[in-house]
């Protein structure tokens, strides 16, 4: 209503101003739209400050320009056609109803649905390009919509699957057209770019002809409210954003507790439908799960379990439990004869376990390349039972560890994480 009133009492200057509290409620929606599509994205290391950065930010511009198309629309509607004069404030908001009920719900409703859904997409699609060595290609996958486009249908009933490379998913994607559920899947299955033959790509929708985890834009340059925006849009939301505050456009602690949350809560119910599943396995024992911390192992019973330091994959599990981490001991006894299989998973993650007696810098790279001898391993976890870690010899184990990718001679991999352990404890966990 402030908003309405604002436009009506000529408190500003719909052609070069943009109304203050419509803005404000706008890039409101736009932002939550935004987390939530964040929280629902599979990767969480992915969403940087950087990127949440740049998709406030463009959500702050693209809601500017909605502010001007919407303003001048109903302003357009103030003066009655038949008398010439200005209307009452009551008859001019019975008039724009239809206007107000499109850009406030109908149309709302739609974009903020598809912000959520590009929002997911582009942190899945960010994760993609990071996983591409293990798993280079990218399948299409059904729609969930109960009303299926039948221009997107082909491409998952035909199982198009493309290298994440490929030039096709630069001009087309899920997302691509209005109220789409589509979704993409990496894989490591071949690629089938078949699916393709004989058919014409429909072209994407304007506003969203983009990639957003390339641009940081939900909605591209293309979208209608800025290729037919009123004379003076441009440098309206140009002065009006140069006098908001930087910090008004970053992450913020609300930001960060919402989207955190909205994945410790995936993150639990994920270990309890695991833990479910590994408890009625009789395949697995010593099965425990923590409904505080979302704790989770488990140990398959044809692990093989080092004679001599068997011991030592047991203390890793147990201080990963003990760290809120899920742990799993797999089988080691599946696949071809003579291939090396890593001892289970991390968090998810195929992990590798690599027990030193002591925290050299020597034997911290020993660990590392014992990891690397598992083409999979996803986590190298290095075990120091008699101390001696430190992380200036971390540091340079990894430096040195990292110099072999120039050889090219297979020693080498690109892990996800690196974890130590010592006295019980981990004393580093970070990205590799």
């Amino acid at each position: 209503m402030d908003g309405l009133r604002a436009i009506y009492y000529k408190e500003i200057d719909v052609h070069t101003e943009i109304e203050t509290h419509i803005f404000e409620e706008t890039l409101r929606r736009f932002n939550l739209a935004t987390a939530k599509g964040l929280a629902e994205s599979i990767d969480p290391e992915v969403v940087t400050d950087r990127f949440l950065y740049e998709l406030r930010t463009n959500n702050a511009v693209f809601s500017a320009f909605r502010t001007h198309r919407m303003q001048n629309d109903i302003a357009a509607q103030l003066i009655d056609r038949e008398t010439g004069r200005l209307k009452s404030f009551d008859k001019w908001k019975r008039d724009i109803k239809g206007m107000t009920d499109h850009y406030c719900h109908q149309w709302l409703k739609t974009e903020y649905d598809t912000a959520v859904h590009r929002a997911h997409l582009a942190a899945d699609w960010k994760h993609f390009l990071e996983e591409q060595d293990v798993f280079p290609n990218v399948r299409w996958m059904p729609t969930t919509s109960i009303t299926p486009d039948p221009l997107h249908e082909h491409y998952w009933t035909k199982k198009l699957t493309l290298p994440v490379n490929h030039p096709f998913w630069q001009e087309h994607r899920p997302g691509d057209r209005w109220n789409c559920k589509c979704s993409l899947m990496q894989t490591d299955e071949p690629v089938n770019a078949e699916a393709l033959d004989g058919y014409t790509p429909p072209l994407p929708m304007p506003g969203l002809d983009n990639n957003p985890a390339q641009d940081g834009k939900l909605f591209s340059d293309t979208h209608p409210y800025i290729t037919e925006a009123y004379p003076g849009a441009q440098q309206a939301v140009d002065n009006f954003l140069k006098k908001r505050s930087p910090s008004s456009m970053r992450r913020t602690e609300e930001d960060k507790r919402r989207i955190q949350k909205a994945w410790d809560d995936r993150k639990m119910e994920r270990r309890r439908e695991l833990y479910r599943k590994y408890k009625n396995d009789p395949d697995y024992e010593n099965v425990e799960f923590n409904e505080k911390t979302g704790a989770l192992k488990a140990t398959h019973v044809e692990h093989n379990f080092d004679k001599n330091k068997g011991d030592y994959e047991v203390t890793v599990q147990d201080v990963g439990f003990a760290n809120g981490h899920s742990v799993i001991l797999e089988s080691e006894f599946h696949g071809e004869k003579y291939q090396r299989f890593t001892e289970g998973t991390w968090d998810g993650m195929l992990c590798e376990i690599a027990s030193r007696e002591t925290g050299t810098v020597e034997n911290i790279k020993k660990g590392l390349l014992h990891c690397a001898s598992k083409r999979k391993t996803e986590v190298a976890i290095i075990l120091f039972p008699n101390g001696g870690y430190t992380p200036e010899k971390l540091r340079r184990a990894l430096g040195m560890f990292r110099g072999l990718e120039k050889q090219h001679d297979g020693q080498y991999i690109k892990f996800k994480r690196v974890v130590c352990i010592q006295d019980e404890q981990i004393v580093y966990d970070e990205p590799f």
